[in-house]
């Protein structure tokens, strides 16, 4: 059972009202992602390093209309994770089945139900790959059928305030009489509330002060507000450890919720030598709720690792086509990145200096009030060979 404090909330889940006991609410400082698995960062000679890294952005190794990627996995065709592939391993395996209502079968990713308003989970596979200064990989993901990217706004009711009467989904607006959000959870002591998919969560103007409670006619006062964690994992790529393990660089992609149910997409990146990741950047429309639930995103990525490490010149790329459009669509084009390989010290010589390792998903920060499935319907490595159906830079 979880706590915060020793104090149990109500909480909406599945549309039932159930008694939840939170654990440690984080605060606007939890937006920093979290990282998940315990699989070992895969090693990889650098015997096997591509010499054809581009640096300029261009697609300098475009093979053709007849390219192929060198590795691929099509679970929807009955391959598994246990399958071998030269220079490939999977961290494991995952079950291979069909969502409710579709005929392609994955591999799935599974976040377990978290209906406490804090709640969070991770669903990762690792995987490692022969090792390229220029990497072009593709996956073939399904979105969930029940996708919901929530989010949960805490506010601090001042002493005294009464809840008596107010119910789960009861419409609260802000001290700026504009910003709102829905009811989600009340704690025992009726000290603090949570709202479901609140507009302006992170500023303190919108919701500090008098607010009322539409739903009931009733005002009373805000003391406080935090944002619980919201961004969830996509798809990690790095040399020889991830994040701030490594000496080498780490890209990692994020999806963050739009606030209608729906996600967007960012991207930010560790230089390596043991720092962490910056920002995000490059937010833009991803998981579009309800259209896209059920459906199938062909997403390409494209990494080249810059020229040295006092060059800014590295390529991060990822490309999306949905189910039913005819080209995939650039969303993230970064042509000035600090992601060179490491500088070989003796305490690292045996490390990989190329891409050679992975995850898709991870940590969810907003955590799921229900079970959601991702489902993985094929991979491709195509190393440093440009996919021919990509458009032109």
């Amino acid at each position: 059972m979880r706590e915060e404090g020793g104090m149990p909330i109500r909480s909406l889940a599945a549309f039932v009202l159930t008694p939840w006991l939170l654990a440690g609410c984080g605060d606007d400082g939890a937006l920093s992602s979290r990282d998940a698995g315990t699989g070992a960062d895969a090693a990889a000679s650098d015997a096997a390093v591509s010499d054809a890294a581009a640096t300029d952005g261009g697609p300098a190794n475009d093979a053709g209309p007849e390219a192929r990627a060198a590795i691929v996995y099509d679970f929807a065709a009955g391959d598994t994770m246990a399958d071998v592939r030269e220079g490939f391993d999977w961290a494991g395996d995952r079950t291979v089945s069909t969502a409710d209502g579709s005929t392609e079968a994955g591999a799935e990713l599974a976040h377990r139900a978290t209906p406490a308003p804090n709640g969070d989970s991770s669903s990762e596979v690792r995987y490692s790959f022969p090792p390229t200064l220029e990497l072009y990989q593709r996956i073939r993901l399904q979105v969930p059928p029940n996708f919901e990217h929530r989010t949960s706004l805490r506010l601090a009711l001042a002493p005294g305030t009464s809840v008596a009467g107010w119910e789960l989904g009861d419409v609260i607006v802000g001290a700026n009489g504009v910003a709102q959000g829905t009811l989600l959870a009340i704690a025992s002591d009726e000290s603090r509330i949570w709202l479901a998919n609140a507009d302006d969560p992170r500023i303190d103007r919108s919701w500090i002060g008098t607010a009322t409670n539409e739903t009931r006619g009733e005002t009373f006062e805000i003391t406080d507000r935090a944002s619980e964690g919201s961004n969830n994992k996509l798809w990690a790529i790095w040399m020889d450890g991830y994040s701030a393990r490594g000496w080498g660089p780490t890209v990692v992609w994020e999806f963050w919720p739009d606030g209608e149910g729906g996600s967007n997409l960012a991207v930010h990146w560790s230089r390596g030598e043991h720092n962490g990741a910056g920002g995000h950047q490059m937010h833009a429309p991803f998981f579009v709720v309800p259209e896209d639930r059920g459906s199938f995103f062909e997403i390409t990525t494209r990494l080249v690792a810059a020229t040295d490490r006092t060059s800014a010149d590295g390529v991060i790329q990822l490309w999306v086509r949905k189910e039913g459009e005819a080209e995939p669509t650039l969303l993230h084009d970064v042509r000035d990145a600090n992601i060179a390989p490491p500088v070989e010290e003796p305490e690292n010589d045996t490390l990989p200096r190329s891409w050679a390792n992975g995850y898709l998903l991870g940590w969810a920060n907003s955590g799921y009030t229900e079970r959601t499935v991702f489902r993985l319907s094929r991979y491709e490595y195509w190393g440093a060979v440009r996919p021919p159906d990509l458009p032109a830079d």
